[in-house]
């Protein structure tokens, strides 16, 4: 179709579109990314960068990035998303607010989890002044927001622990050190690794400890389907 229309004829672009959506059905997600980028790119030199056209296909592109776990290419789409959602649609427009929790996700899921609490809070209050406090969307933006939060307060508490367990044995360690002098195995090295393995033990038995029923309808592993 491209030899006889050209690349940027719009016939020619929808097909290169279509074809990506079946490869991503088929879960060939790779194929799919590269076929939305280079329609991305098609449809920006012939559309423009504003144009409904190439910001669908940059959402599918940052959605592909994201199924595959490529987070932090998923996270700088999701952003320029962002921007042009918010430039053309305005703050608090529905599709904007779509983009803005889809960016939350992919920065929680870069570890990035302040910034994923700040941003899904912030879509949330908007959510509740735009559409309603009670609507669907603004009632499942406002759970999201707080299960990141907690989350986020999860992971702090297992740090502090850490490292306050870290201290401990490494203050027991010195006492040793002290009391036996060289013939203490730790003080040439002989158990450091021993140790090390001991506190990342007790630290992973204390996170899954804190940790909430991963089996419940909150659970975060994963970016809702509908944001």
């Amino acid at each position: 179709m491209s030899t006889v229309l050209g690349s940027h004829h719009p016939t020619t672009l929808g097909a290169m579109e279509h074809l990506a959506i079946v490869y991503q059905a088929q879960g060939r997600l790779a194929e799919a990314e590269e076929l939305y980028s280079r329609s991305r790119e098609l449809k920006t030199l012939t559309f423009g960068t504003d144009h409904p056209s190439t910001v669908n296909s940059l959402s599918y592109l940052a959605d592909v990035q994201f199924l595959q776990q490529r987070y932090d290419a998923a996270a700088v789409t999701y952003h320029n998303l962002l921007e042009v959602r918010t430039q053309v649609s305005g703050t608090a427009h529905p599709q904007t607010l779509f983009v803005m929790g889809a960016l939350a996700w992919a920065l929680h899921k870069q570890g990035r989890r302040r910034s994923a609490v700040e941003l899904m809070v912030r879509c949330a209050a908007l959510s509740s002044q735009t559409l309603g406090p009670s609507h669907p969307d603004s009632v499942e933006r406002n759970a999201w927001a707080r299960e990141l939060e907690a989350d986020n307060e999860q992971e702090h508490a297992v740090r502090a622990v850490g490292s306050q367990l870290h201290a401990m044995a490494s203050e027991e360690m010195c006492d040793a050190k002290r009391s036996h002098g060289d013939d203490f195995p730790g003080a040439k090295g002989g158990t450091e690794a021993t140790n090390e393995k001991t506190l990342e033990r007790e630290s992973s038995d204390l996170k899954v400890w804190l940790m909430p029923d991963t089996t419940s309808a909150g659970a975060c592993e994963e970016m809702p389907a509908l944001l």
